[in-house]
């Protein structure tokens, strides 16, 4: 990986979090295509194993596609800093402002949410925004994953949902469990900053950690 980004001067990840046009409600009940576009369901419910399938079968024949490794991670995230002159601390301050937490409001302009209960833990239906919908984090039980690219405002250097909205598989190395990066819905910002690392069980299969797709060759 690391000799594919220097030969390459660099690497290239999904403008937006992987998804699909259609969504399901379980790990049991999938059909799904993958697809990196605006307006898409986040891809859940699939273990790291399935995610990376799932990554290198977007890829067209001449290039290799994978989930992202944590050096591309924190690559990522150094490049943000440089490029918007914020130190990370600065970034981990105002996250808030351009992504999708559990304590956000912003309006979702386009595509569709579903809300978490915060008492229950489940996800409703899936609702067409229309222009007209405020995530707003401090009404009870509005804690909303979007689709892809719901809303302008959550994006740094156009890349969509880079923290919140759904956590990201990684594919550094856990001693028993599964790293995953940059936040869901239902994480408060003050905790689950820009470049946060967090750990899932290897079994986790939920609607909130999804794929990010990044192109090696």
């Amino acid at each position: 990986m690391l000799k594919s980004i220097y030969e390459n001067n660099g690497f290239y990840i999904g403008r937006y979090e992987t998804g699909s046009e259609t969504y399901v409600t379980s790990a049991n009940n999938d059909n799904r295509t993958p697809v990196i576009k605006q307006g898409a369901y986040p891809y859940g419910y699939i273990t790291l194993e399935q995610a990376q399938t799932i990554a290198e079968s977007i890829g067209a024949e001449d290039c290799i596609t994978s989930l992202m490794f944590g050096i591309q991670f924190d690559l990522v995230d150094k490049f943000i800093e440089e490029s918007s002159g914020k130190s990370k601390s600065e970034l981990q301050a105002d996250c808030i402002s351009w992504g999708n937490y559990a304590n956000s409001i912003f309006w979702i302009k386009k595509g569709s949410y579903a809300i978490q209960n915060s008492d229950t833990m489940e996800l409703g239906p899936w609702t067409k925004a229309n222009n007209q919908f405020k995530k707003d984090g401090y009404q009870e039980n509005i804690w909303a994953i979007c689709t892809t690219g719901a809303t302008e405002r959550n994006k740094i250097l156009n890349i969509y949902d880079w923290v919140g909205n759904a956590w990201e598989f990684s594919l550094e190395k856990g001693k028993n469990d599964v790293v995953v990066r940059n936040a869901a819905s239902n994480n408060n910002s003050s905790v689950f900053k820009f470049g946060y690392r967090n750990n899932v069980s290897k079994t986790y299969t939920e609607y909130d950690v999804v794929p990010r797709v990044c192109i090696l060759k």
